[in-house]
Formats: structure tokens, C-alpha cells, sequence
């Protein structure tokens, strides 16, 4: 098997088995703490994506880095010391994270988090404990960015497989069997971050090898990725502002139940992303290789057969949770108020993630090939049109207007941005051709077509189960006979994915 087929196969076991533990003991964790409680949790999901952004691109550059010299005699010793060098820099960070997070807390407690019921010392107690923990989580980005550099993602995938059945098996047995409180849940997880994150760094650095000396902060190996890591860290940012406002300001603005319910619906919406990301993970330390040995054919043909897989992984899924949202969450909460409450909102959050996963792959590939700078310029002319929009939605329809802008800004991306990437037209073309258009419209029609033959009113959890498995399988088989008849994921030219 390639190299890069048993990282991605890694990536789905490690990375889907972390996701499907978050899912199973999600209705734990709310049937134990109660909805308001779990409202946090969609706080501190929102914050982990909103501090990954600002390690300014560094992970993803030594990612990069890593993946391009990591075979190239003589510069073993350098890229130690680059290491040596980000790590110090992500610590210091983290326990910045950690500084502020404490002193902040009493006041995000008393004026940011809308609540009714809890007491204030609990917020901020809660809150205290959540920042230490994205503390603890965030140097673990540097480690993870230097193993998929060196392409050991089958090794980081088994270190993930253990530390999320211990994040999340654990935070269960806690809130069952020891202490039904929010502080409870987030000092696991605080546990549980330190945990992955020092172990992640101590195979890292096993991995990297001996060079014959110690290595060290050396701050002017940071010229040298400067302009690569600003150019993802200011797209990061600024995407990170475009995907993620819509849960800081509703976290302001709703009470932190009707938050709650935004937050479900949102995490069943990245469950898309759940699926593609481990394609993502693989193929950009495969682009940026491809693209140090100028081989251009190569990177386009992973590019596409790429791109026709997330089609396979996202768009079934992405239907099925959108026609069938309410019977999802209730297959999956057993809570017909929840259902309801976040049911239409899933549908509209999907919509605009299932578009959004379309761009990861030339997203990775421009990255691969070294044109960060495309994604910052998208994402400052996407903060200037979108963001007055996302806040006027907001403030004027509440929890329907932020998935509204999330539609609008994914649309832009896929019909404006997209045609302008510096990507040769024939590809670009039958990339809209073969890898969106076709299997987006066979498996929309596919799962339509199942929810048209679905009786008006299902009895038991088996029959609504059947009818959910149904679609997802239908619409796989509708992608899967779309990409292979344009000689797409089985063809002949599936062997070029190596």
C-alpha cells in the first residue's frame, strides 16, 4: 500500500474515531449537565478554532518545511532547530492563553456569557479551567504539523485513537459516576489536553533523529518561513473571523440554551468535515513534496482524484443530515425538544459546510505549491463584504441569520473566489466538471429521491435508522457511479493517488 493511501486510511481511523466518541457521548454529557451547561462546550469548540488561527501559519510551516527537506542531506540539524525554536515560541503562547484566560474570566462571566440560570462563579470557574486547557491544547498543533511533515501519520493517528477515547471515554465516566458540573468536564479535558500534547512533542522529536548535536532556539531560522507562515496565518485569521463570528456573536447575543442548540446543530454540521479531514491531513505534505520536485503531473493528479474522494465523503453525508436533520438528532439525543429546537438550524449550517469542504482541497494544493498569499487576499475582501452582513443577520433574525451569511460566504468562495486560483483552466475546469457539479447533483437527487419513497411518519428507532442508513448508502453509490463513469475514483487513473 502507498505511503499516502495508509496515512489517509490512518487519518480516517484515528481522526474518525475521535469524532464518533464525540458524537456517542454528546447526549451523555447534556443528559448530565443539562443544556445550558453544554452550551460551553460550544464555546470552547468555537474557541479551539479561533486560537488555532493565530499561531500565524507556523504549524502548517513546518509542516511544509519538514515535508520538503526532510530527506535532503545536511539539513537535519536545521530543521531540529527550527523545531527547537516554534516549540518555544507555541509554549510561551499557550501559557499566554493560560494568563489571560485566568484574569479574563470573572469578566467574561459577568458581561459576555448570557445565562440564567447559573451561578457566576460557576461561568467563571468553567472558564478559568477552559483556557487552561486551550492552553495545554495548543502547542500539539506544532507536533502534529511536524509528524505529517514527515508523513508519520499513521503513528500520530495511533497516539489520537488513545487520548481521545481517554478525552472523551473520560469525560463520560467524570460527569456519570464523580461530579455533574461544567468545572468537572473541563479540568478533564485540561488533563487530557496536557496528556496528547506531551506526548505528541516526545514522538516528534524521536522522530526527527539525532543530528550529533543539541538543538536550539535559533530566532533567525524564522526569516526564512516568514512570508510562507504569514500568508497562511493571515488567511487563517481572517477565515477564522468568516467561519467562527457567527458563534461569537451569538454567544453575546442568545441566551446560552438557545446557544446550546445552535451548537448542536453545528457540531452534527462539521461531522462533514470530520469525514474530509483526513484526506487533507495526507495530501498536503504530498502536494508540497510534489511541488519541491516540480512535478506537476503528479500534483494534478492527486489533486483531482483528491478532490473526487471528499466529493464521495462529504456530499452523501451532507445531504443526508440536511434532508433528514430532524431525524438525525433525534436518532441521536432521543430528545424530540432538541429536535426540534435544532433541526432547521442544521439544515441551513450544512448547506454552507458542505461548500465550504469543496475548497479544502485547492486549498492545500495552493499551500503545497506556495501561493499562501491568494487564500489572505480572498479572505480580506471576504471580511470586508461578509462580516457586516453575518452581524446584521445576527442582530436582526437571531440564530437563522449566521447560517444565512455562512451560505453566502461559501457560495462566494466557490463561484468568485475559485475560478480566479492560479490554477491552469483545463484543471480548473474539470474540476467544477467531474469533482463538484456532477456527484453534488447525483447524490443531492439520490437522497431526495429516498426521502420522497420515506413513509410521512416512521415508528421506532430502527425504522428511522433504516430509512437514515438508506440515504447515506444511496447517495455514496450515486457519487461513486458518477466519479467511475468519468473514469474517476476506480478508473485507471486511481493508481495515481500514491
Amino acid at each position: 500500500m502507498s505511503r499516502l493511501k495508509s496515512n489517509i486510511l490512518a487519518n480516517f481511523f484515528g481522526k474518525g474515531w475521535a469524532s464518533v466518541l464525540a458524537l456517542v457521548f454528546t447526549p451523555v454529557y447534556i443528559a448530565s449537565l443539562g443544556i445550558e451547561s453544554y452550551g460551553f462546550v460550544g464555546i470552547y469548540v468555537a474557541a479551539q478554532a479561533i486560537l488555532a488561527a493565530f499561531d500565524f501559519g507556523l504549524s502548517t510551516a513546518l509542516n511544509r518545511e519538514i515535508a520538503r527537506f526532510h530527506h535532503a542531506a545536511g539539513k537535519e540539524q536545521q530543521l531540529r532547530n527550527l523545531t527547537r525554536t516554534l516549540e518555544a515560541v507555541y509554549w510561551s503562547g499557550g501559557l499566554a492563553i493560560g494568563v489571560i484566560g485566568t484574569i479574563a474570566a470573572p469578566w467574561i462571566a459577568n458581561h459576555w456569557i448570557g445565562t440564567s440560570s447559573l451561578p457566576d462563579e460557576v461561568v467563571s470557574n468553567a472558564i478559568l479551567l477552559m483556557a487552561w486547557g486551550l492552553a495545554f491544547q495548543w502547542p500539539y498543533a506544532l507536533y502534529a504539523g511536524g509528524l505529517n511533515g514527515l508523513q508519520r501519520q499513521v503513528l500520530l493517528n495511533q497516539v489520537l485513537t488513545i487520548t481521545a477515547t481517554l478525552r472523551w471515554g473520560g469525560a463520560a465516566l467524570v460527569v456519570l459516576l464523580l461530579s455533574q458540573t461544567i468545572e468537572a468536564f473541563f479540568l478533564w479535558q485540561l488533563t487530557a489536553s496536557l496528556i496528547t500534547t506531551l506526548v505528541s512533542g516526545r514522538l516528534l522529536w524521536r522522530e526527527l533523529g539525532a543530528s550529533g548535536a543539541w538543538s536550539r532556539v535559533d530566532p533567525s531560522l524564522l526569516y526564512g518561513i516568514r512570508k510562507f507562515a504569514w500568508g497562511v496565518g493571515g488567511a487563517s485569521v481572517l477565515g477564522i473571523v468568516l467561519t467562527q463570528l457567527d458563534k461569537i456573536i451569538l454567544s453575546k447575543l442568545l441566551p446560552l440554551q438557545q446557544f446550546a442548540y445552535y451548537s448542536l446543530a453545528a457540531m452534527l454540521a462539521a461531522a462533514v468535515y470530520m469525514a474530509v479531514s483526513p484526506v487533507i491531513s495526507a495530501i498536503f505534505p504530498r502536494f508540497a513534496e510534489l511541488a519541491a520536485n516540480n512535478n506537476e503531473a503528479g500534483i494534478f493528479q492527486v489533486f483531482h482524484k483528491s478532490s473526487q474522494l471528499v466529493a464521495l465523503l462529504a456530499f452523501p453525508l451532507a445531504w443526508t443530515l440536511g434532508v433528514f436533520a430532524d431525524d438525525v438528532i433525534l436518532l441521536w439525543t432521543r430528545n424530540p425538544d432538541l429536535a426540534q429546537q435544532s433541526g432547521w438550524l442544521l439544515q441551513l449550517i450544512v448547506a454552507g459546510t458542505m461548500l465550504n469542504a469543496l475548497m479544502h482541497v485547492p486549498h492545500a494544493l495552493l499551500l503545497g505549491r506556495g501561493f499562501a498569499h491568494f487564500w489572505l487576499y480572498v479572505n480580506v475582501i471576504s471580511v470586508v463584504l461578509l462580516v457586516p452582513m453575518i452581524i446584521v443577520l445576527t442582530e436582526n433574525f437571531g440564530a437563522a441569520g449566521a447560517p444565512v451569511a455562512w451560505i453566502a460566504l461559501n457560495s462566494g468562495y466557490l463561484l468568485i473566489a475559485a475560478p480566479l486560483m492560479p490554477i491552469p483552466k483545463r484543471e480548473l475546469y474539470r474540476w467544477y466538471r467531474d469533482d463538484v457539479v456532477i456527484p453534488m447533483v447525483a447524490s443531492g437527487m439520490a437522497i431526495l429521491f429516498v426521502a420522497w419513497l420515506r413513509p410521512v411518519s416512521l415508528q421506532g428507532f430502527f425504522e428511522m435508522a433504516f430509512w437514515i442508513a438508506l440515504a447515506l448508502v444511496v447517495g455514496l453509490v450515486a457519487v461513486f457511479t458518477a466519479t467511475w463513469r468519468r473514469g474517476g475514483l476506480v478508473g485507471p487513473a486511481a493508481q495515481s493517488i500514491k
